[in-house]
């Protein structure tokens, strides 16, 4: 692919729980070295009667803006978060297109998406966006495997941060025993694991790819309160990847993406 002036970074849709619902948004990044104002550009869903004219707001070199359907939800659940505009009167389903067309009607960005294998179906169902993993370079949109599930919430008008993100923080009752970093990652993550308090008690971790396809399988007994484990990467394809930690009474699964 190109490399186009304005790329669409993040998005957030269908989020169906209501004490996360920060409504439907779109983020998009200022690929050039100059100032972009969007005045009279155009968002579109796979709908051609969907549509959002943006107003005379300019996006700076290197940064970022959120379009939403909901300011107030946004500005609810994103209270730090200043550059965003709208709204747009649609949602975004879970199978679903997005483009961009610049103030000509010139298509500039599009991709489609879903929930099926390579997509993550993580984002439709739990608190978490799809990122663009352009940090590695311009990846094929289109494609699941060049996107990645972000941090709880994701990271609205801002690059990516490394976060210890896990598909369970929905239930803040969850014993969080296990976190992962750095996320992404590029030769090597390491496991942060909080050990059973009883020490003949082993800690089972499985890794394992977008098809369900188990990659590494291991198990430790630690007497020790706290156990890092260094797993090598340098044989994983770039992509999105999950760990499971299992223990006797609990279980975490944690999401990464190899760069």
């Amino acid at each position: 692919p190109c490399e186009e002036p304005i790329i669409i970074s993040e998005f957030n849709y269908n989020n169906s729980i209501p004490g996360n619902n920060a409504g439907d948004w779109i983020e998009l990044y200022n690929n050039t070295t100059a100032t972009i104002n969007l005045n009279s550009y155009v968002f579109k869903d796979s709908k051609n009667n969907n549509e959002y004219i943006f107003p005379s707001v300019s996006i700076a070199p290197n940064s970022f803006i959120v379009i939403s359907n909901n300011l107030s939800l946004f500005s609810l659940h994103h209270p730090l978060v200043s550059n965003f505009i709208g709204q747009f009167n649609f949602g975004l389903s879970s199978d679903d297109g997005i483009r961009i067309y610049d103030n000509t009607e010139t298509l500039i960005n599009s991709f489609t998406y879903d929930t099926l294998s390579p997509w993550s179906a993580i984002p439709s169902e739990l608190n978490f966006t799809n990122e663009y993993n352009f940090y590695n370079g311009y990846l094929d949109q289109n494609s699941g495997l060049s996107w990645f599930v972000g941090c709880l919430g994701g990271s609205p008008g801002t690059q990516f941060i490394s976060c210890t993100a896990s598909v369970d923080q929905e239930d803040d009752n969850t014993d969080h025993f296990v976190s992962l970093f750095p996320n992404p990652a590029s030769s090597s993550i390491t496991l942060t694991i909080e050990n059973p308090l009883t020490f003949d008690e082993k800690t089972e971790f499985i890794i394992y790819n977008l098809n369900g396809s188990v990659l590494e399988k291991r198990s430790i007994t630690s007497k020790e309160i706290i156990s890092n484990i260094v797993i090598n990467l340098q044989d994983f394809k770039q992509g999105m990847y999950y760990v499971q930690a299992k223990q006797k009474d609990r279980s975490m699964t944690l999401p990464f993406v190899k760069m």
